[in-house]
């Protein structure tokens, strides 16, 4: 029976798919999902986005099956992910190896950190481009090592999501790990990771509209690029320079920010976690699960104000004349939350030896009032809330405007997932 549901998911793979694929984010209190055409020049445009919440009591297999009918999605492939604890992503360091050497060597790893037994487990690696602590103080950028991305999960898991994709009329063609969705969510959202220069704030004076704190990291991130801005008159010879991905050469002023070594970070704010993923160069350096999310903070202000936990999720949204007491209940939730997103950027730079540009949020929590504050404060980076169809073609006949605007903001992983339609 394993045997046979494996096999059934690597043929979606293998054979030709449509031209319209369903990204499907499975959150814990709301179900989303984009579907993303292409169109006769292949370019991809979003003809369809639905949420639907999980009613107390209703099963996931229900809630999908709603979710289904109410959004009337022409695409019936669908690509989905995973995410939590049923999911274990690790970004490692190895010897150069072949890949073959390199997945057996990636097994006995994962060993050393998974609960379970490795025969339960679906495992897969990939090398990385970057070479780990590229630009780092005791890195000459020449080491015989190499990055590996490893990501695992039980057998169980996936088939239970696999028969429940099937039972409600869809084809999976994907079931992806959550971070790798935000990767690819970034690259089709945004582009290159070029786009992480710093707003331009030359010139411009206090209270002409440039909060005081943004000037500041402005400034942390200028200086964060400086440093990557370097060339000396000695090396002329184009071999010589700088490669970011063997961090061989010098540094060409030219090279843009994220392949010099500074890189862009996602906080997935969901409702009982945060993700976090710092990006450089189209790959994933680093990510973590933070057990801090909106849920938090609505229980939080249901406390301070006396309320039920509905009327505290819209008072959450809209504050109003509890803005003072609604800042009040949440600063000791933002500040555990900010705390351990700042360490985690800490251990990247020091790590990696990065230096992380602009800070990206996303998820249901991340308008969350005083958390984008308190975030500039504490890191000095560049924050901006993400405007993921800023750069997306969007069907307005097919997909409401005025919906999208209010939760677009949580898309960010099924937009990711509908994504892999462009490699079809």
């Amino acid at each position: 029976m394993m045997k046979r549901w494996k096999e059934k998911l690597r043929s979606q793979f293998a054979r030709k798919r449509s031209r319209s694929l369903i990204g499907l984010d499975l959150g814990t209190t709301v179900i989303k999902a984009v579907e993303v055409t292409l169109d006769e020049d292949d370019q991809p445009v979003v003809t369809g986005v639905a949420s639907r919440e999980l009613k107390p009591g209703e099963d996931l297999s229900e809630t999908l099956l709603a979710l289904l009918a109410d959004a009337g999605f022409a695409a019936k492939e669908v690509a989905t992910a995973i995410s939590g604890k049923s999911v274990v992503v690790r970004h490692l360091s190895t010897a150069n190896m072949t890949d073959e050497e390199l997945s057996q060597a990636m097994r006995f790893e994962a060993d050393k950190f998974l609960p379970y037994e490795s025969s339960e487990v679906l495992m897969d690696c990939e090398r990385l481009q970057r070479q780990p602590q590229l630009g780092g103080e005791d890195d000459d950028g020449r080491t015989e090592t190499i990055g590996v991305a490893l990501a695992a999960c039980r057998n169980t898991v996936v088939e239970e999501l696999y028969r429940m994709l099937v039972a409600a009329g869809l084809t999976p063609i994907a079931i992806d790990a959550e971070v790798f969705a935000l990767v690819n969510a970034y690259e089709f959202c945004n582009g290159e990771l070029a786009n992480t220069a710093p707003v331009e704030t030359d010139g411009v004076e206090e209270g002409e509209g440039v909060d005081e704190q943004q000037i500041a990291a402005k400034a942390h991130t200028d200086s964060a690029y400086e440093s990557y801005d370097t060339i000396e008159d000695e090396y002329e010879d184009e071999d010589e320079l700088y490669d970011p991905y063997t961090g061989t050469g010098t540094i060409e002023p030219s090279t843009p920010p994220p392949l010099s070594g500074c890189a862009v970070a996602i906080a997935d704010v969901g409702s009982t976690r945060t993700q976090i993923s710092v990006l450089i160069g189209g790959e994933t350096c680093f990510s973590r699960d933070i057990g801090v999310g909106g849920a938090d903070m609505t229980q939080a202000i249901a406390r301070r104000l006396s309320v039920e936990t509905e009327e505290a999720e819209q008072v959450k949204r809209m504050p109003s004349e509890h803005a003072d007491e609604v800042r009040e209940a949440l600063e000791s939730v933002i500040d555990d939350l900010v705390g351990e997103l700042s360490m985690s950027l800490d251990f990247v730079e020091s790590h990696e030896g990065l230096s992380v540009g602009k800070i990206l949020l996303t998820g249901g929590g991340a308008s969350t009032p005083g958390l984008f504050e308190a975030i500039v404060q504490s890191t000095e980076c560049e924050v901006a809330l993400w405007s993921l169809f800023e750069n997306i073609k969007v069907d307005e006949e097919a997909v409401d405007k005025e919906e999208l605007e209010q939760f677009g903001a949580t898309l960010a992983v099924a937009i990711g997932l509908a994504a892999r339609v462009v490699a079809a």
